[in-house]
């Protein structure tokens, strides 16, 4: 698809997810929704992020799927803040984005999608619908995430989603912890991670 095309059908995304709260999409035959998230989806969200842990394994990267999912009281005040998106079909949830303030910006703290249904445009959509919320509370300077820097489905994707690599000082002391303390305590290596940052536009 022609950069265009993916820049207009977002768009058009976009205006769908301002008037429902539900964004319904049909890709390849395959029909989830996009939602805000509910206390009662955290329990089903592990089996998500171990499944899109899962696809770690066939580049050798072990470490991320064997490493702790989001905790569970952490989903849940971010539940309770409207940051957690949730896309389910038909059997319950298949994907899931969730995120926090960090320094006045708004920090995602994890994006997965289940292994089998990675492909259709799902992660595509949940940062769709998080861009048009966050954009529409005005209360954050920009969206900022850490992630594997060569990975195909990591750093290059965030790239095509217009984020752009910063070293993590440069947004302060607390984004420096993250990659050398946080992520360290899980065995990631600092030298293949890096800090990614997309502007708001108010």
């Amino acid at each position: 698809m022609a950069a265009a095309q993916v820049q207009q059908q977002e768009l058009s995304q976009s205006n769908e997810i301002s008037k429902n709260e539900t964004f319904p999409m049909d890709k390849n035959s395959y029909t989830y929704t996009i939602r805000k998230g509910k206390m009662s989806d955290i329990s089903q969200l592990r089996h998500v992020e171990i499944s899109a842990g899962n696809r770690y394994r066939t580049i050798g990267l072990n470490v991320v799927a064997d490493s702790n999912i989001v905790d569970s009281e952490r989903l849940a005040s971010m539940t309770d803040a409207n940051h957690l998106w949730v896309a389910i079909d038909k059997f319950g949830p298949i994907g899931f984005l969730c995120g926090e303030e960090l320094d006045g910006n708004f920090h995602i703290v994890e994006v997965s999608v289940s292994h089998e249904c990675q492909g259709r445009g799902i992660g595509r959509s949940l940062m769709a619908t998080m861009l048009e919320q966050i954009t529409t509370e005005r209360s954050f300077k920009s969206v900022t995430l850490t992630t594997y820097r060569s990975v195909a489905w990591n750093g290059p994707w965030f790239s095509r989603m217009g984020f752009g690599e910063v070293h993590p000082r440069l947004l302060g002391i607390a984004y420096d912890s993250i990659l050398e303390t946080e992520e360290a305590q899980y065995g990631f290596d600092k030298q293949e991670r890096c800090l990614m940052m997309k502007d708001l536009f108010y």
